[in-house]
């Protein structure tokens, strides 16, 4: 190419490829700043590009290994997408960020040799793999800017395709031959200067001895066996002055000590950090809107709670060695990873939801429809009349105690099974409770 059109065709990419990819931020920038900053690292990725073909038009077609320094930035652009997207794979966004990442691909095709208008068309079909996805979870919440985000990738990504489509659609051309370098020498081409890893240390020189044949060693070792017990004459003799019931003098000898350890540096073992750190969080007792939170508290025998509105709920988490009385109806409690705590509750409309606890005890005073316990060690639930048609529902547990009121005002204990019998009866798995539990 000439140098007009040379500046012809780079304007053509900047008009045409970089400004919708540039567009793409200003949307991603409107839904989070997070995503927007996926976005930036996508258009840089653009840029990239246009720096890697704005200096490849001057320079011979170099072999693989050049071609891959060329676009060294590139590649290592895609490396760091990697590492985001295995950070944000819990994240609300991740399928905007697999979109963007494994649609970066595209922009090595000046390493495609033939067709690379079919190797970006392949992209773009694994990018619509997670646009797919976008359109179809945000399209219940009528959430317009995920579906502009969608529509300009894709346009970003077709633009680039027909970019390619009409200057480079049998490939990258490469230009003219720079001063001093001859096409056997392209090996040592880099455009972005930089530095190479260090070559192999030379190979290890064997030795004479070990020179020999396996032949030769296999000879060896018959003839050392076929010595039979004579191989024990070459042995050195222990005489009776070596030997220590016979010789008193080597008890008293000095033993042989370890060599010492030399003492770490002091600027390594001195003011270290202690290993644990204290992870104790403050206490918290608050109601937002209508969920009600209770952490964090230790050793509170008084945590008293007023329910003004049956559909608020309770989430009680990390309390240890507490005694938490709830008065009113609400609609559901739930305690997690608590330990050694007491809760007396009035009424529950739904649940009552006990995760992960250890040694608690529970009473209700009034209703509860359902009670749930899952991964708990210990737990003595006190029923009221009114709770006796309560259902239970347990997996992972044990130690489980229901105190079931008598006529005369008392409590009988009965234990909730933790082992089961399963049995096949022709068409279905029967389980029931083992006698033993």
């Amino acid at each position: 190419l000439k140098a007009g059109k040379m500046s012809d065709v780079l304007d053509v990419y900047d008009a045409e490829v970089k400004a919708n990819a540039s567009a793409l931020y200003d949307i991603c920038e409107k839904i989070n700043p997070f995503l927007a900053d996926m976005a930036c690292l996508a258009e840089k990725g653009f840029c990239m590009l246009k720096d890697c073909i704005e200096k490849g038009l001057d320079l011979e077609k170099p072999n693989e290994e050049a071609v891959a320094r060329h676009l060294f930035h590139i590649f290592h652009l895609m490396d760091s997408f990697r590492h985001v997207k295995r950070r944000a794979i819990c994240n609300q966004y991740f399928n905007h960020v697999c979109a963007i990442m494994d649609s970066l691909p595209a922009l090595t095709w000046m390493s495609v040799e033939s067709n690379p208008v079919a190797f970006i068309q392949d992209i773009i079909e694994i990018a619509k793999f997670y646009t797919d996805r976008i359109l179809k979870e945000f399209s219940q919440k009528e959430d317009a800017l995920h579906v502009q985000f969608v529509e300009q990738w894709l346009k970003t990504l077709e633009s680039l395709k027909a970019f390619v489509q009409k200057y480079y659609a049998n490939g990258f051309t490469w230009k003219k031959v720079l001063p001093g370098l001859s096409n056997c020498d392209t090996t040592d081409f880099e455009v972005f200067d930089i530095p190479l890893p260090p070559p192999p240390p030379p190979p290890v020189s064997l030795s004479s001895k070990c020179k020999k044949s396996v032949e030769d060693i296999r000879q060896e070792l018959f003839a050392q066996i076929n010595k039979g017990l004579d191989i024990t004459k070459g042995l050195k003799k222990v005489t009776p002055d070596m030997q220590v019931h016979k010789n008193p003098s080597l008890r008293t000898a000095t033993p042989v000590c370890k060599p010492a350890v030399a003492a770490k540096p002091a600027h390594l073992t001195k003011n270290l950090p202690s290993a644990k750190k204290d992870t104790t969080k403050p206490p918290v007792l608050t109601c937002d809107d209508k969920k009600w939170l209770i952490e964090n508290h230790v050793d509170n025998k008084d945590i008293k709670i007023e329910i003004t509105d049956m559909k608020q709920v309770m989430y009680i988490y990390r309390c240890e060695n507490c005694v938490i009385v709830v008065k009113g109806k609400l609609n559901s409690i739930a305690l997690d990873s608590c330990k050694k705590t007491s809760l007396l509750f009035d009424n529950i409309v739904s649940s009552l939801e006990i995760i992960n606890c250890q040694k608690m005890q529970i009473q209700t005073m009034g209703t509860m429809p359902t009670l749930v316990l899952q991964k708990t060690d210990g737990c003595m639930v006190y029923l009221s009349k009114e709770a006796l048609n309560c259902e239970v529902i347990t997996s992972k547990t044990s130690e489980i105690n229901l105190l079931i009121p008598t006529e005369d005002g008392e409590f009988e204990e009965r234990c909730v099974p933790e082992q089961f019998k399963t049995v096949w009866s022709g068409t279905a798995l029967k389980t029931t409770p083992s006698e033993i539990a």
